[in-house]
């Protein structure tokens, strides 16, 4: 292999190195801000139908119309910087938005 002809291949492994490192990048942190980013998204897409919640009592009322529709009810209901999180639980008590009972 001549010295070009390696050069070549060393700068066609190195952008392509670092280009799968920056698409991977791009990948993991997404553009913009998502549903499991904070921010002022709503993580399930539900959003309060009556106005805007203006205390953990909007929030939880908001959370437990939510929950009925799919035979939840409402655990904790967290107050956050950017807003409310409300967790969801089965009839059984048992987390129904993720985690683990413990």
């Amino acid at each position: 292999m001549t010295g070009l002809t390696r050069r070549s291949l060393f700068l066609a492994v190195l952008v392509a190195a670092v280009t799968a490192l920056i698409a991977s990048l791009v990948w993991f942190m997404g553009v913009g801000s998502g549903p499991w980013r904070p921010g002022p998204e709503v993580m399930t897409g539900a959003v309060s139908r009556t106005g805007p919640v203006r205390g953990t009592a909007d929030a939880d009322r908001a959370a437990g119309r939510f929950a009925d529709r799919w035979g939840l009810r409402v655990g904790e209901v967290m107050r956050f910087g950017n807003g409310y999180c409300a967790e969801l639980v089965d009839p059984d008590g048992r987390p129904a938005t993720g985690g683990t009972s413990g």
